[in-house]
């Protein structure tokens, strides 16, 4: 018999001795046979029962300690070998050559809005903005946006992937462009921080398209984060402020909620070019330079022609209603920018908007426009509701909003159940005043529509200009296309950022306009010609306005015509670099200073209370510096004090009178230590001009700066810092004052730092560290900031004392620890 029936007659034989074992019978037999099956296995077989042949086989000879170094050591170079071949390697990570069109495309991309789970195990390109990286020394996850959408990438050391990789894409900067080779994997739990909740990429490669500053003025991040979490009781994050993100617009629209916002407000106009072509409609292009005001009125941007007068378009409804009555095409519409020099600082006026407008031939009554009007909004809400959802999700996400509520047919109220509404009410409206055949529409109680029936009889045209004041020459070719026959109609016109605004409930019309137009911001500061900030010299005329501060005015005076409208001044006013501000007053406004030659023009609207302030240089008593305008910042009036500058303080300026809030804040003890050595010495090594353990040079030494204050802390010379010291008999005081201003919301306050060196015998000394937070005024924020500057204060005062006590050696002498090795020049 071959092998695999003695093996099958050995395990049969097996199986019948058990039964007879567990039935206590004689076995003797059985016993016989198996031996004889056996030795019959291992003469087929060549080994015995139940060995495996590579059990047979010869044994291998075991390594020795020696050789096991040596293996060792080979395979460690053999990795390292790897390493450096991947470190140098361009096909799986750097920065990517210029991109020149020179080669037709061959990579596979795939948008992050589309990544899923579906797509697990797949392997492609993705190209995005990197939002954030967290890295560790085998691992690091990035953010990698695209759009409004977001994924998790995770770079994991591997055969494939090596340590230089995973320290490459750590060292990008932020909001650089990358191209990234991943694999699709699917999550053991959902992605919470991104779009893209069900998938993540695991990268392979990854390539720097267009590497981004590495300190940008807003972080994308902060500028994306959900309202919930900025205003909730307590929070520790701060809000991005408004003119922060319309100064660099272009960072603040990648947040996913703006990208979203624009995709709506690119989705209004689809919708509205859609339902109106299938109603007939043509779509019309009417100038934007005209000879008159578009609409008779005075509120019109005028600007120079070739020899002649001209102004931008306030509406298109002079042409649009040629086109549609007078030159026969009856339905028309327009979706075009509208210019309007109107003087109105508020959350719902641009300066400049997208006008949707709309004019139709009607039959007998206005009401046929009406209808029209009335489903053109229903069909654009319920689309954006439904095929916009993931974009409204992700607004809703950041800025949470009520969905709005419509009717379908939408309400109509007639004007005598308006007028009956409103005497209701306790206005005095009179049922037959101010008649027209007008209308207009609204939505979360502001109006996005104003529209009315249209004189189409040229006599009764003339007669209604005269009553008005506008005389006939100035709108010839309007008045003379009626005189050929004109038909009846009607239109109206929508503001397309008001739409998205009150649809979204926005609350400002600035954050539904890509790039928004006001009274105050005819061209972001950014993007202004160069300023007295410039390196270049500036050749234009400088003025003195005291104390030795000069202002240089900026190029071109940019604002002059608007900021002159604003206050009121002479058009023969000359501006400066303007800049943002708060003001200390009986409460804190924040808003917009505008120097000229002999004041200042201050300018706020904050919650809806606008203020504007002509203020004389000679009634300002400190200005503290937050821009490049102002070489040293206005200085106050200097006032007596018996406390003398120390003969290090070279940044020293007069001190003002303590505030009534002062007297109410005492110091806190933050630090004490004692030290073995005389007052003088502490003076020479920690206090003097030659100090070499001073606490600038020991915060140089550790990378910090003198104070830190988190998010709140403008630029450096936005700080204004002063110090001061007395000294008694037995005791110094070293006094040092940090005011921060124009920080966001109009904060305003100073951080007191306070040194007291007490000696009591020749050979020692002791040393407390106080401070205290003092608010010029109380704001919103008081209590979140004074917690958080007290903490930061403290740690700088504690770090500095533990440095300045290791600088001591026990005899007394001073001695350089490692903490504190002088700094290589």
């Amino acid at each position: 018999m071959d092998a695999a029936t003695l093996e099958a007659a050995i395990v049969a034989k097996g199986n019948e001795i058990r039964e007879l074992k567990a039935a206590k019978a004689d076995v003797t037999a059985q016993v016989a046979d198996l031996k004889k099956l056996k030795a019959d296995y291992k003469f087929a077989a060549g080994h015995e029962f139940g060995a495996s042949a590579a059990a047979a086989a010869p044994k291998e000879k075991q390594l020795t300690k020696k050789e096991l170094r040596i293996l060792e050591k080979q395979k460690a170079a053999e990795a390292a070998a790897a390493i450096k071949t991947d470190s140098a390697d361009p096909s799986k990570f750097g920065d990517a050559p210029l991109i020149q069109s020179r080669e037709l495309p061959t990579k596979t991309f795939v948008d992050v809005a589309n990544i899923d789970k579906s797509l697990a195990g797949q392997s492609f390109w993705v190209r995005g903005y990197l939002q954030n990286c967290r890295a560790k020394p085998k691992i690091a996850f990035l953010i990698v946006r695209q759009g409004a959408f977001t994924i998790q990438a995770v770079v994991t050391e591997s055969a494939d992937v090596s340590k230089a990789l995973i320290k490459y894409a750590s060292d990008i900067p932020r909001e650089s462009v990358v191209d990234v080779f991943v694999t699709v994997i699917v999550p053991v739990n959902p992605i919470t921080g991104t779009t893209q909740h069900d998938a993540e990429l695991s990268v392979a490669k990854i390539f720097t398209i267009s590497k981004a500053l590495p300190v940008l003025p807003l972080q994308v991040e902060d500028a994306s984060r959900s309202d919930t979490l900025v205003f909730a009781e307590g929070s520790d994050y701060v809000e991005v402020g408004l003119d922060t993100r319309l100064d660099n617009r272009v960072l603040d629209l990648r947040t996913p909620a703006n990208q979203a916002i624009m995709r709506i407000q690119s989705g209004v106009g689809q919708l509205f070019r859609e339902f109106l072509y299938s109603k007939g409609f043509v779509e019309i292009h009417t100038p934007k330079l005209l000879g008159g005001a578009s609409e008779g009125g005075a509120n019109c941007f005028s600007f120079g022609y070739f020899g002649e007068s001209a102004v931008l378009a306030q509406s298109p409804q002079l042409h649009k209603q040629m086109a549609c009555a007078c030159a026969g095409l009856e339905k028309v519409f327009e979706i075009g920018p509208v210019f309007r020099a109107e003087n109105s600082l508020t959350a719902r006026h641009l300066c400049e908007f997208t006008g949707l407008d709309l004019e139709m031939a009607i039959k007998e009554h206005y009401s046929e426009c009406l209808d029209v009007f009335s489903d053109l909004f229903i069909y654009v809400f319920d689309n954006l509701n439904s095929r916009f959802k993931r974009e409204l999700d992700i607004i809703n996400e950041q800025h949470p909003f009520e969905p709005l509520k419509y009717r379908n047919p939408t309400l109509v109220l007639k004007f005598d159940e308006a007028v009956a509404m409103l005497q209701e009410a306790g206005i005095d409206q009179d049922l037959l005043e101010d008649l027209s055949n007008s209308y207009d529409f609204m939505i979360r109680g502001q109006e996005i529509l104003s529209g009315a029936q249209r004189v189409h009889d040229p006599a009764l045209l003339v007669k209604r200009m005269e009553s008005l004041g506008v005389p006939e020459t100035e709108l010839q070719t309007y008045v003379d296309a009626f005189k050929f026959g004109a038909l009846p109609h009607a239109g109206g016109g929508v503001g397309l950022e008001r739409v998205v605004m009150l649809f979204l409930g926005l609350g400002n019309i600035r954050k539904a306009s890509m790039f928004p137009r006001d009274p105050s911001d005819a061209v972001p500061p950014s993007m202004l010609s160069p300023t007295s900030s410039s390196n270049d010299s500036i050749d234009d005329d400088i003025v003195d306005v005291g104390d030795g501060v000069e202002l240089a005015p900026v190029h071109d005076d940019v604002r002059d015509d608007i900021i002159c409208a604003i206050f009121n001044l002479p058009n023969s006013t000359i501006f400066y670099q303007d800049f943002s501000c708060a003001l200390v007053s009986t409460i804190v406004y924040h808003g917009r200073m505008y120097p000229a030659g002999d004041q200042m023009c201050f300018y706020s609207n904050l919650f809806g209370k606008e203020t504007k302030l002509l203020i004389p240089y000679a009634t300002i008593s400190d200005v503290s510096k937050t821009s490049s305008m102002f070489s040293h910042g206005l200085p106050p009036p200097a006032s007596a004090s018996a406390d003398q500058p120390p003969p290090s303080s070279s940044n020293s300026v007069a001190t003002s009178p303590l505030t009534p809030d002062e007297h109410q804040h005492p110091f806190m003890d933050v630090a004490h230590d004692t030290f073995a050595i005389s007052s003088d010495e502490f003076v020479d090594l920690f206090l003097s001009e030659r100090a070499i353990y001073g606490i600038a040079e020991a915060n140089r030494r550790r990378g910090a700066t003198d104070i830190v204050c988190g998010e709140w802390t403008p630029d450096q010379d936005g700080r204004g810092t002063q110090s001061r010291y007395h000294v008694n008999d037995t005791t110094m005081h070293v006094d040092t004052t940090t005011k921060l201003h124009d920080i966001p919301y109009g904060d305003c306050f100073k951080v007191d730092d306070r040194m007291i060196m007490t000696w009591s015998t020749p050979s020692s000394c002791d040393v407390v560290m106080q401070l205290r937070v003092v608010f010029v005024k109380s704001t919103l924020w008081r209590s979140l900031i004074e917690s958080r500057a007290k903490a930061e204060c403290k740690q700088k005062s504690v770090e500095w004392l533990e440095l300045a006590k290791a600088a001591v050696s026990p005899a007394g002498l001073p001695a350089y620890p490692a903490a504190l090795d002088p700094v290589p020049t």
